[in-house]
């Protein structure tokens, strides 16, 4: 029986167990361990402790809302988080989630700052036709919304790199720069790494009073192929250090979905994924707006080393280690108005019960050309035996915006690596171990979000063995992957990119 014939009796089967949920629903086995059979029925394991006849209702963790402390510095945001549950599972499950909400307090005023603004153009053979025509429109419709004290730069790179226009005041002369950019033509290599190494040089620091952005467009795969995989990812993150965020955006299909995220990432910039380059002139609007009402730059939020805790993950973002353990995450700018929420993931470690110390998050910022920073105590957790306690310290909405934002949009990144790679069992057996995981968990929290979310995942199933099924398996695969992949990036970033 194929997967969509299974679909129709598995959702039946899941509202069937929907109306009859025992206590504690969703926990079989020992404790700790969580599987999902819809034939089978859920039994309570036995806990260290008697366990009770009612179900405990999840609970709003008392940690829900952690306020911020005082900001040492200007002060131009807000910086929030939640936990997504108060208790571990001794000897089973350590995980814990909490989100971080980086708020503007400035809203949108009008006011620009002056910008620097480099676009970095792939101009080899494969850009030729309708890429580079939309590339050099987009191009011309950024220079026309340029103001007064803007200065705008051009790179090209083919077989070499070519500074087409240096940075220059933008209104010095208009016409001369749209004629250049049309004059633009396709041919030769991909030569990616000198061309971000002439706009690296180009910019160089930030100047201060002034917002600086980097802009790279590529349809292919660079000269020198995955050898110069670090030295790319070395050059954005260089740009993300002089607090110059670097925005990727691949378009078309043959580009490497994974290399343009991680220079976008290093770059702390924003990555866009474009079939034929037809919204680039919005892309290149928002980069520029971004760049202009930008509030605060240099966003980096670090964690110290506590015993027992390991921070695993944060939305996807690099982690940076330290000497003595610390773990630092960078996250570029803030505009007016924006607000942008990551979910960070701890494991904390099987231990004696009782209660274990999070560590604080720091965040540090440069705002009006002064230093900020502003902590944020994370609380801790209780160690808990008993899974009636350990469940009912799972925060309903907080779990709720950790599964569907943060897990599922995890697990699609997955998917779509496993599809690039020809790998569909690997991408069917991901899928299948989110389910083991959330659907006898929702049964007990009963979050119809969650609910909807575990029907949708048998869609993305269904699309899955599609892209492994007929004629033009390889084309449907990489198109699963790149669109899979992007929408997933923006799903774990919410707010970092403004309109998409």
């Amino acid at each position: 029986m194929t997967r969509q014939a299974l679909v129709p009796i598995l959702l039946a089967g899941c509202a069937l167990a929907a109306l009859a949920v025992p206590a504690l629903s969703g926990i079989a086995g020992t404790a700790g361990s969580l599987s999902y059979s819809p034939t089978e029925s859920w039994i309570p394991a036995p806990s260290a402790e008697p366990t009770t006849t009612e179900t405990p209702a999840a609970t709003t963790a008392p940690a829900d809302i952690l306020n911020t402390a005082s900001v040492d510095g200007p002060a131009v945001l807000n910086f929030q988080g939640r936990l997504d549950r108060t208790a571990v599972l001794q000897s089973g499950n350590g995980t814990v989630r909490m989100e971080l909400v980086i708020t503007s307090v400035a809203e949108p005023s009008g006011v620009r700052i002056p910008t620097d603004l480099l676009v970095v153009m792939d101009q080899s053979g494969s850009m030729g036709g309708e890429k580079i025509a939309h590339a050099k429109a987009a191009t011309q419709q950024l220079i026309q919304q340029l103001g007064p004290e803007d200065r705008f730069g051009l790179v090209t790179f083919a077989d070499g790199p070519e500074v087409a226009i240096p940075l220059v005041d933008a209104l010095a002369d208009r016409t001369r720069l749209l004629n250049r950019v049309g004059a633009i033509r396709a041919g030769g290599g991909t030569e990616m790494v000198q061309g971000l190494a002439s706009a690296l040089n180009i910019m160089g620091e930030r100047t201060a009073g002034r917002a600086g952005r980097v802009v790279l467009i590529s349809d292919g795969l660079p000269n020198g192929g995955v050898d110069v995989h670090p030295t790319l990812v070395g050059q954005a993150m260089q740009s993300g250090i002089r607090e110059v965020p670097l925005t990727a955006v691949g378009v078309g299909d043959d580009f490497d979905e994974s290399l343009m995220t991680r220079i976008a990432d290093a770059g702390t910039g924003n990555y866009h994924y474009l079939q034929s380059g037809a919204d680039l002139a919005q892309i290149f609007s928002n980069e520029l707006s971004d760049a202009a009402e930008s509030v605060a730059s240099g966003l980096t939020v670090s964690f110290p080393k506590v015993a027992g805790v390991t921070l695993t993950d944060a939305a996807g973002l690099p982690l940076q280690y330290d000497w003595q353990g610390n773990v630092s995450v960078q996250l570029g700018s803030l505009y007016a108005g924006q607000e942008r929420r990551i979910w960070v993931t701890f494991d904390v470690e099987d231990g004696e019960i009782g209660e274990v110390a999070l560590p604080t998050a720091r965040l540090q910022y440069r705002a009006e050309e002064q230093p900020g920073v502003a902590s944020l105590a994370a609380g801790s957790v209780t160690r808990e035996a008993n899974q009636e306690r350990w469940l009912a310290a799972v925060d309903q909405d907080a779990w709720t915006a950790s599964v569907v934002n943060e897990e599922y949009n995890g697990l699609k990144t997955q998917v779509a690596t496993a599809v690039k790679q020809g790998d569909e069992s690997a991408a069917l057996a991901a899928i299948d171990a989110y389910r083991s995981r959330n659907y006898p968990m929702n049964e007990f929290v009963q979050s119809a979000l969650v609910a909807d979310n575990l029907t949708e995942l048998e869609l993305l199933a269904v699309e899955v063995e599609e892209s492994f099924e007929g004629a033009d398996q390889v084309q449907k695969q990489n198109t699963f992957s790149k669109s899979t992949g992007s929408s997933a990036y923006q799903g774990r970033r919410s707010g970092q990119t403004r309109g998409w």
